[in-house]
């Protein structure tokens, strides 16, 4: 199944589940959420692994994208 699931999104199942997580937190951010509050919601293990990860996918951190 995860063969499968891999062709078709061209993700493997963790990797999307992170990226639907994060694209859940970036709605947050862009209703005005603050990114401590984000990372809580989001079940990020603090606000600096959510900054972490939110560089490491888009090269900018979260305040740089309110």
């Amino acid at each position: 199944m995860e063969r499968r699931f891999a062709e078709e999104t061209g993700l493997g199942v963790a990797r999307w589940r992170r990226r639907a997580r994060l694209a859940g937190a970036l709605e947050a951010l862009a209703r005005g959420d603050p990114p401590s509050r984000v990372a809580t919601e989001f079940g990020y293990a603090s606000a600096s692994a959510f900054g972490a990860r939110v560089k490491a996918e888009l090269g900018h951190p979260p305040g740089a994208l309110r």
